[in-house]
Formats: C-alpha cells, structure tokens, sequence
C-alpha cells in the first residue's frame, strides 16, 4: 500500500510540475505595459487635445491598473505553483526517506534471515558428513568383527591348549610340594621321600619330553601375535571414527592409506592391492587425518564396488611436487561414462543402483579436500576403469579444517 501512495505522490508532483508550469508559461503577463496604450499617450501629447490627452489618460491608467492586477494575480499564481512544488517535494522526500528505511529494516531483517538459513545449511552439512561417515563404519564393522573374530579364535583356542599344558605344570608343583612337607617331618619315611621323588621325576620327564616348555613359548607368541591384530584394528577404527579431530598435524600420507586399507579390507578381499607407495618417502603434509581417512575409505570402497571383472585390482600410488602431494586410486572396473563424470560430485548423485548409495559419499570427499585446499580429479574410460587422484598442498591452509 505504501509503494502506491508514493507512486500516485510522485506521479501528482510530476503532473504539478509539468501542468503548472505549462499554465504559468502560457499566462504569463508581459513585463511591460502595452506598447499600443503608450503610443496612444504619446500621439495625445502632440495633439495638444485636452479631452482627448484626459481619454488617453483614464485609458492608460486603467491598461496600467489591468496590468498590475495580471502580474499581481500571476505572482500569486507563481507562489502558490513554488509552494505546491516544494511541499510536494518534502513530502516525496520525506515519503522516500521512510521508504529507504523500511527497505533497510527488511534488508536487516532478510540478512539475518540469510544468516540463519547459512547456519542451518553449514550445520545440516555437518550432520551430512557424520551421517555418511557413521554410515560408512557401519558398512565396515561387519568386515572388522569377522577380522577380530579370527585372531580372537586362535587366541581362545591357544588359552584352551595352555590350559591343558598347564595341568601336567600343576602335577609338577602339587608333587613338589608333598616332597617338601615329607622333608619338613621331624621323623621322615624314606620310602614316602623316594616314591614323592620319583613321581616328581615322572612328571617332569613327562613334562620335558613333550617339549612343553617350547610349545609354551609359541602358543604364548601366537597368542600375543593375535592380540595385537585386534589392538590394531580397534585403534584403527577408532582413529578413523573420531569425530572431534579437527586439529591440523603433520602426517605422513602413506600411513593415512595404510589405515584406511586395514578398515577397507573386508571388502577387498576379493581383489588385488597393488601398493605402489610403501617404498616411497613422503614429507609430512599438514591436514586432519580423520577426515582424509574418510576420503581414502570411501575411494576405496567405491573401487571395490566397481570391480566386476575375472581379475580386479586396485593400484595406489603416491609422489610429490614442489608444491603438492598426490595420492592415485586406479582400478580396473567398468569405468564411468563422459556424460556422468561430470556430474559424479554432485551431492546426492550417484551412478549406483536404489538403495546402494547415498550420493553424498564423492561430494563429501570433494568438500573435505577442498577445505584442506587441495582438489580431487577422475578421468575414466568405460570397460577400462577409473583414476582418481588427490593433490594436497605442502602448506597447511590458511582456514582452519571443519567437518
């Protein structure tokens, strides 16, 4: 309603305007008298008439008062043209200075608007990431527990083996126990010394020439071997899946993918690793392990998922630039078709069929390594197989890593 009021005031002020100043320029008075009354008072002068000089007199006088009375009323005229321009111009002023202001006030308002909905985007995007990255564990435990499951058998087992190693020691101990209460007696039998002691001797003969003490040591090695295979996996599991690590570090890109591979292993069972950078030394890159974790498994996975030939393998490669660091995922899969690849980093596109993939899983990906300014590249061929490769900077960068 407000904007109408000041377009119909702006339009009537225009309309003053134009209208009024037409009308006073087309009724303006001449500045000065007729020139046909002063020519008729001179022509009298002359005539030395007196009746017709008193005519030309009254005559001039009244052109005179008739005159005045134009130039009076167009004054008027003129003040009251001036006086509606100006109002007219301090209330569209004034009328536009209110408006400007309410559209300040609604930009105010519609900025804190913006701000918000920023906010509730930056932190639906985090709940994205946790949510993919949670998703992406999840994927993974049923792999991670059938590898737990297999140290932690051996392990149950080599305690049931010691178990019954453990009793032939107790015949030992129990049978050198009766022989040093026998020697404690004041009066002693020696027919209950020498059977004690010959027991004593049977046990540890029995014991010895099983090699007891030999397939001791190696069950307790086989043993520890085994817990350490699970001390490993639930470290790297729960390095991968710490969601706080925020904070840059120098780390070495090779042991990023080492934990990666060790998570990602149940689903690559099936195919060929080919490390191609364990020989290689890399300087320490500042970035957040954890989230370049998240991007490694999820490559990893994906390469796995493309993997529909007799002989799949992935090959990873590493090396560094001057100013860069890069990390090559290459399989052998059914490759990516030019239309797709284009849009293959899109959030929630994906080339995998319903209800296998999120979408969100290569937008994640390329999120993270464009925080840690770096970029992630694919070039694929259909029935060939795909690359991906990460760079990351040498330097950290300058903004601080959120998820």
């Amino acid at each position: 309603m407000r904007k109408i009021i000041h377009a119909l005031l702006f339009c009537l002020l225009i309309a003053w305007t134009v209208a009024g100043g037409w009308w006073l320029y087309q009724n303006a008075p001449p500045a000065a008298p007729p020139a046909d009354i002063l020519t008729g008072i001179q022509h009298s002068i002359t005539t030395n008439d007196p009746a017709q000089l008193g005519a030309a007199t009254q005559q001039a006088q009244a052109a005179l008062s008739a005159h005045e009375q134009a130039q009076t009323a167009f004054r008027r005229h003129l003040l009251i043209y001036c006086t509606g321009l100006i109002l007219g111009s301090i209330i569209l002023t004034i009328g536009f200075f209110y408006y400007f202001k309410l559209l300040d006030r609604r930009a105010i308002a519609r900025t804190a608007d913006l701000k918000k909905a920023y906010d509730d985007l930056a932190a639906s995007q985090v709940r994205l990431v946790h949510a993919e990255k949670m998703a992406t564990l999840g994927q993974m435990v049923a792999g991670v527990s059938h590898e737990i499951n297999t140290p932690l058998g051996y392990v149950n087992n080599n305690l049931f083996i010691l178990k019954e190693l453990l009793k032939d020691y107790n015949h030992i101990v129990d049978e050198a126990l009766l022989l040093n209460d026998l020697l404690q007696q004041p009066q002693p039998q020696s027919s209950q010394i020498n059977l004690s002691v010959q027991t004593l001797i049977h046990h540890v003969r029995t014991y010895a020439g099983r090699d007891r003490r030999k397939e001791s040591d190696q069950i307790f090695a086989d043993t520890l071997f085994g817990l350490k295979q699970i001390s490993e996996l639930i470290q790297n599991m729960k390095n991968f899946s710490r969601l706080d690590e925020e904070r840059l570090r120098a780390v070495n890109l090779n042991d990023c993918i080492d934990t990666a591979l060790k998570i990602a292993q149940s689903n690559l069972k099936n195919i060929t690793v080919l490390p191609r950078y364990r020989d290689k030394e890399l300087p320490p890159v500042y970035c957040s392990p954890a989230q370049i974790n998240q991007v490694l498994l999820n490559l990893f996975n994906n390469a796995a998922q493309a993997a529909d030939k007799p002989d799949p393998h992935i090959i990873i490669d590493t090396g560094s630039t001057n100013n860069s660091i890069y990390i090559d995922i290459i399989d052998n899969g059914k490759g990516i078709e030019k239309d797709k690849q284009a849009k293959i980093f899109e959030p929630f596109y994906t080339t995998k069929g319903a209800g296998e993939g999120t979408g969100l899983g290569l937008s994640i990906c390329q999120k993270i390594i464009n925080e840690h300014g770096g970029k992630i590249q694919l070039d694929s061929r259909v029935g060939k197989g795909s690359v991906f490769r990460i760079n990351l900077p040498r330097e950290s960068p300058a903004r601080r890593i959120k998820h």
